[in-house]
């Protein structure tokens, strides 16, 4: 099973250490507390050179087996120590003023159910950046126990892949660990097959080798090896372990039966392989990739994918675009047989990646400021909630958990990462706009004085105060402006599209925040218009046959054009629009 690492807060679970007097004295309540403790293994002999962490703190045991800390507080530690012969053992303790003294005993068998050996091996420094983790535990797990949340490696690597094998788990990150970095490992919420679960959270800790000696390796292709029926406009891409550096005289790779390869493109750790055509139907392929290096000169080995093709093009449905400048990409959401998932491009067309590829939906993609992190809406849990994905890391975090449905987040044009969101029983009914920080903490309604459906917040690129927003409060869709709604009790709201009798929706400033450009369906089919912040001038852009469904403005001052989805339903694509002529300038996706 795959999962993406979530960020958790700590539980405490605590272990009784008892307390004694050391060195004839009885502690003080004044004193500094100190936690001695001695390691032995079940024979009773002392565990010399065993490794223990304390919290933050590292040491190691004498010939004798004995280790001590001197700490500046009492209160809960992470206990970890691992022997020399690789026993582990993992306790949180309560550590009082004075001397403490703790005896433990490195069972490689023990009674209750926890975790026995890691690695590697606690504090090691020289941890491969590319090969499993693996946790052995006292007795066999529970699969269906293992989730996101289970192991947590800190900093994040995206994607970790989980390996179930009686009383193992081996953890294959998707991603090459980074040279000479700490690491640290949280295990918890593991259940063994008898529904026992752990008593407490493990933590371990290591260091990777310093020197990247690691060749890229193929993790994953699109299509995959062995694949049939693969549609005729497939996108090729092969996925690596490690960040892919550019060669002298480029990439390359073959197809056969041939096929004129338009371009080879990397971005991070993917190799794009762009076609100047559709694959022929009913066809056995193979492409060859030519080793890839990474930036330490490390080189792939040669990599292959054989596959089938069937009859039939895909149809992709591509709407809900977000533009940002310092991520200088677009994300948006396409679907592909019904489901969707976030997709992102350049806005030259190139780099093509997936974002999230889950069995639920993903959609109402949002950047923040800067370009790091995107908000989102996701059904995974039966109804849909706010989510917030680091672009840097691939860490996805659950924000809203209420049964209620909360959709279209949208992030605020400053650095003070304030998301708006609309809560609702049924959409259009009962829909309200609420905000809350990134972490989704402080959330509460935007306007309580509003008792009109409110959808489609999105914020001025400038101001905190001031976002708009769909409603059909008139009878029909138009845009209002909202504002004085963080730091006042009243908020101003502005009907801006009250002299348009069509319907109005999605709503997006210009870079400066002196244009609005918004969809109208006025003059029959809905195109794009635009007016002024006040919203006393109104005309349209664009006069295309197709509707269309979403838009997002360029990021860039200055720079008149936005990217909107338009098709036919269902089957939709994104194109970057002057806003001067009203022409398309660029299909992005098809």
């Amino acid at each position: 099973m795959k999962a993406s690492t979530v960020p958790l807060a700590l539980a405490s679970l605590i272990f009784f250490v008892s307390c004694a007097s050391g060195h004839g004295r009885q502690p003080s309540p004044s004193s500094s507390p100190t936690l001695i403790g001695h390691v032995t293994t079940v024979a009773g002999a002392p565990a010399a050179n065993a490794s223990v962490q304390l919290s933050l703190l590292t040491s190691y045991t004498d010939s004798d087996g004995n280790f001590s800390f001197q700490l500046q507080s009492p209160g809960i530690y992470n206990l970890s120590i691992q022997g020399a012969d690789g026993v582990f053992f993992a306790q949180d303790v309560f550590v009082s003023n004075g001397d403490n003294q703790l005896t433990v005993v490195l069972d490689p068998s023990p009674s209750k159910f926890t975790v026995v050996r890691v690695n590697p091996h606690l504090n090691s420094q020289e941890a491969l950046l590319l090969g499993p983790i693996e946790i052995t535990f006292s007795r066999s797990i529970n699969p269906a126990s293992i989730s996101a949340s289970s192991f947590l490696l800190t900093p994040g690597v995206g994607e970790i892949e989980f390996v179930v094998d009686g009383a193992s788990v081996r953890l294959y990150p998707s991603r090459e660990l980074k040279p000479g970095q700490r690491y640290r490992l949280r295990i918890a919420g593991v259940s063994a097959v008898d529904g026992t679960r752990l008593s407490a959270e493990a933590f371990t800790f290591f260091c990777t080798t310093a020197i990247d000696k690691a060749a890229p390796v193929a993790l994953a292709s699109i299509p995959s090896n062995g694949a049939s029926d693969v549609p005729l406009n497939q996108a090729v891409q092969v996925t690596y372990s490690d960040t892919i550096a550019p060669p002298e005289g480029g990439y390359s790779a073959a197809i056969e039966p041939a096929l004129e390869i338009r371009e080879l493109a990397a971005e991070d750790n993917i190799l794009r392989i762009i076609l100047a055509g559709m694959f022929i139907p009913n066809t056995d392929y193979v492409i060859t990739v030519n080793p890839v290096q990474d930036y330490s000169g490390n080189l792939s080995q040669p990599f292959q994918v054989t596959f089938r093709t069937g009859t039939t093009a895909v149809a992709f449905d591509d709407i809900e675009p977000a533009w940002n400048v310092f991520a200088n990409t677009i994300i948006f959401s396409r679907a592909i047989g019904g489901r969707y998932d976030l997709y992102r491009i350049n806005a030259d067309g190139s780099g093509l990646s997936q974002v999230t590829d889950t069995s639920a939906n993903e959609r109402h993609p949002s950047f923040s400021s800067d370009g790091s992190l995107v908000a989102y809406a996701s059904d995974v849990s039966g109804n849909w909630d706010v989510w917030v994905r680091s672009l840097t890391s691939g860490a996805s975090s659950q924000l809203t958990f209420l049964p209620e449905n909360e959709t279209s987040p949208a992030f605020c044009g400053t650095y003070s990462q304030i998301i708006a969101f609309v809560r609702s029983e049924g959409l259009p009914s009962n829909s309200r706009i609420y905000l809350m920080n990134a972490d989704g903490s402080f959330s509460r309604r935007a306007d309580e004085r509003s008792s009109r459906d409110e959808w489609s917040p999105i914020f001025h690129p400038l101001l905190d105060n001031q976002l708009l927003y769909v409603t059909n409060e008139g009878g029909d869709n138009d845009i209002f402006s909202k504002s004085a709604f963080i730091d006042s009790s009243n908020p101003v709201n502005v009907n801006l599209t009250a002299t348009l009798t069509g319907n109005e929706s999605a709503a997006s400033f210009s870079a400066d925040g002196s244009t609005i450009a918004f969809l109208s369906d006025q003059t029959g089919v809905r195109n794009v218009w635009v007016m002024d912040p006040a919203g006393s001038a109104h005309y349209a852009v664009t006069r295309f046959s197709e509707p269309v469904h979403s838009l997002a403005y360029s990021p860039i001052a200055g720079d008149d054009r936005v990217v909107v989805s338009m098709g036919p339903s269902s089957s939709r694509s994104l194109y970057v629009v002057s806003l001067v002529s009203g022409n398309i300038e660029r299909r992005l996706t098809e």
